[in-house]
């Protein structure tokens, strides 16, 4: 299968991009069934997904109107069983329609748990991706520099990031 940019963005890596500082994944990857340890939900749309900082470590945040939903905070105090990590949303471990509900939090209810953008301490997206996918020879002066013909096709390789 030839892959081109709007598969690749589209597909697993707008996912596991582990530089960013937030996402927006409209459509998590299928697992294979038998590494899948709950039933495939669907994604919850129209979401803005961040890892963000807390005292207690990374966490999931949600963009909403009023600022960023901590998500781990939330799901501390009420136990909705929402994921509370972007790797969870990723596995799809917890209820994803957890975190629509939590989204349309109002009033008080929201407010204890929505920091200002401004003062979110943005994560990775992965803070530890099991694997980063690159992408070689992706600009000119560094096909010249290697001395190598522009590629006709993205050069893919990965990255272990386990030591």
């Amino acid at each position: 299968m030839e892959i081109n940019r709007r598969h690749f963005v589209g597909g697993a890596a707008t996912a596991a991009l582990a530089g960013c500082g937030s996402t927006q994944v409209a459509q998590a990857p299928a697992a294979p069934a038998a590494t899948r340890s709950t039933p495939s939900q669907p994604m919850q749309r129209r979401l803005t997904y961040a890892t963000i900082g807390s005292d207690a470590g990374w966490g999931l945040g949600l963009r909403t109107a009023n600022g960023v939903l901590d998500v781990a905070a939330a799901e501390r105090a009420l136990r909705l069983g929402a994921p509370t990590t972007m790797d969870a949303v990723v596995r799809q471990d917890g209820d994803l329609a957890a975190l629509a509900r939590l989204a349309a939090m109002t009033g008080a209810d929201a407010a204890r748990f929505v920091v200002p953008e401004s003062a979110v301490r943005f994560g990775p997206v992965m803070p530890a991706p099991p694997k980063i996918m690159c992408i070689g020879l992706n600009y000119r002066a560094h096909v010249a520099e290697a001395n190598q013909q522009i590629p006709t096709t993205p050069i893919f390789f990965n990255s272990s990031t386990r030591r």
